[in-house]
């Protein structure tokens, strides 16, 4: 998605004067925009895996999951027990890049697969 077509004034800030709403590449965006792309799951699904009785799902979020302290946390990865539909929250992960999802990604298939 190009940012061309959102003006400054359309970012959403939080208290610190930091953007809210993030693309994948963790640009600054409105909040229109990271509504729209939330519903283009090509865009917001990295992963998605199955080991036994559990769905492992890395995505995009778009929104800081983190303190604030840092860069941005705007993608997850997590669990579901496929069984009874129940995220593990303990497996839980988030992080700034793409790239670090993935590899976030690719160690809780190998922990749940040793398991």
């Amino acid at each position: 998605m190009s940012n061309d077509d959102i003006s400054p004034l359309d970012v959403v800030l939080d208290v610190n004067g930091r953007g809210r709403y993030f693309d994948a590449d963790g640009v600054a965006i409105s909040m229109g925009a990271w509504a729209r792309l939330t519903q283009d799951e090509s865009y917001k699904v990295l992963a998605r895996e199955r080991v036994g009785d559990f769905e492992i799902i890395t995505a995009w979020l778009g929104s800081d999951q983190g303190d604030w302290a840092g860069p941005p946390l705007i993608f997850g990865t997590t669990a579901r027990r496929l069984s009874t539909n129940e995220f593990l929250e303990e497996q839980e992960v988030f992080a700034a890049t793409a790239a670090k999802a993935l590899t976030n990604h690719a160690t809780l298939v190998d922990s749940l697969r040793c398991a």
